[in-house]
């Protein structure tokens, strides 16, 4: 007998280990500024729930982690599930951006338990520990959540990076991250490139439960989709 579990927001991806299923949705609420006061956009939040599937007609949620952006894609690895993530910071007007608080900088993660009843809330990553390409792709923000399901949302490793997130692709000991590359003539009103450039980010999977940031490069052209992409190793290890 099969129960049903509800939750805020359209469930996108669904990964299960053991009695343990990781849930990802995307909730739609909260507003934010645009380029003048009376416009409102309204924002996105990805919520991760981790779900105890032990008695399928009483399914409870254990913990559940929010924060703000949009779910690009997951991959699943034996235990270890990495979740793609981009963000986009709030809008400031240049005339406080020396006064803006880092929120408006870097997302803040929500993380409630309802194990013990305590809520804890803090930046997806500190900013000294967020990286970027040697080529400028622009501000958003690239965040790499690796959770190991045999533990939990109990302690997530955080990774990010200062770029966009479209395309995503794993394999055994690599997570690929692809994005069209910023254009700065875009901005200036200049005429565009002869053709668009992909941003390819690389992040080192091979330790289970971790996840590393390892390289940045760019092609021309862009990626259709994640069924174009493979990993070819080529020279000596």
């Amino acid at each position: 007998l099969a129960g049903e579990l509800k939750r805020d927001g359209g469930a996108q991806e669904l990964f299960i280990r053991g009695d343990r299923a990781l849930v990802m949705s995307t909730s739609y609420g909260g507003v934010g500024f645009g380029f003048a006061t009376d416009i409102r956009i309204a924002a996105t939040h990805v919520v991760l729930s981790e779900v105890d599937i032990s008695d399928p007609a009483a399914m409870t949620v254990r913990r559940s982690m929010s924060l703000d952006g949009a779910l690009a894609d997951a991959r699943m690895t034996g235990g270890t599930a990495r979740v793609v993530i981009g963000s986009t910071p709030g809008f400031v007007q240049p005339a406080a951006i020396g006064r803006a608080p880092l929120r408006r900088w870097v997302p803040q993660t929500t993380l409630r338990s309802r194990l013990t009843g305590r809520t804890f809330r803090r930046s997806v990553v500190a900013c000294d520990d967020v990286r970027h390409p040697r080529a400028f792709s622009g501000l958003d923000l690239l965040t790499v959540l690796t959770i190991d399901l045999d533990k939990g949302l109990f302690n997530v490793d955080r990774d990010a990076i200062m770029a966009g997130a479209q395309t995503v692709y794993g394999s055994p000991d690599s997570l690929y991250v692809a994005s069209e590359r910023y254009v700065p003539a875009l901005e200036a009103g200049r005429a565009l490139p002869p053709q668009p450039r992909t941003e390819i980010h690389r992040f080192d999977a091979s330790k289970p439960g971790e996840t590393s940031y390892a390289a940045s490069g760019d092609v021309a052209g862009y990626v259709l989709n994640q069924f174009r992409s493979e990993e070819r190793r080529v020279g000596k290890e």
